[in-house]
């Protein structure tokens, strides 16, 4: 069951530093921003529109408050596992 937690909060992990960088953009470009990446111009995939420009920010907002939070878990789950080796190497 444990590795079951483990493996979907990978899963979890790795999709959302996928969508977080996606709503930044979807963000950016509705606000009419334009988004540098290494001294090039990246083109804008979405028109700009003021009203869901307010959605992508709080989506945004959220989707990399919640990246922030399961990296927490994951360094608390990394920490647990860490000590039960150290006792390990203790106890032999």
């Amino acid at each position: 069951m444990q590795w079951i937690a483990i493996a979907a909060l990978h899963a979890f992990l790795y999709c959302f530093m996928l969508v977080v960088p996606s709503s930044g953009i979807w963000l950016s470009n509705t606000g009419g921003h334009d988004i540098p990446f290494f001294f090039i111009k990246l083109p804008n995939w979405f028109e700009e529109n003021r009203a869901i420009a307010h959605i992508a920010e709080s989506l945004h907002f959220w989707l990399a408050y919640t990246l922030l939070a399961l990296v927490v878990l994951h360094v608390l789950e990394q920490h647990q596992f860490l000590k039960r080796m150290w006792r390990r190497v203790v106890r032999n």
